[in-house]
């Protein structure tokens, strides 16, 4: 019967990761930023992706999942300023849900 609880644990904990699965929406968004004394708009990573903790019968006990909404690469702008200077502004190429270590 103990077998069979923790059987049953580990289902519903993959059936509550595919929910979360399907409700993840990770993508690009544009926010205004002021660079050089004008407006620019720098893509951003935003959304929300799955995480899950499970209880195990091995040490430490637990296992975790945590996943973040992150960019895949980048992309550099530069902006020239009214005094010849000039600014990067780096967007995101694309976004997706990855291991949220490493931030």
């Amino acid at each position: 019967m103990f077998t069979i609880a923790i059987l049953l644990l580990s289902h519903v904990t993959w059936a509550q990761w595919q929910a979360l699965e399907k409700k993840k929406s990770c993508g690009k968004e544009d926010e205004l930023i002021r660079v050089c004394g004008q407006n620019v708009a720098a893509t951003k990573c935003r959304g929300t992706c799955p995480s899950l903790s499970e209880i195990t019968m091995n040490f430490p006990y637990y296992k975790t999942k945590c996943d973040c909404c992150k960019a895949r690469g980048w992309w550099r702008q530069v902006i020239t300023c009214t005094d010849g200077s000039t600014q990067d502004v780096y967007h995101a190429k694309d976004c997706s849900c990855q291991e949220c270590y490493g931030a």
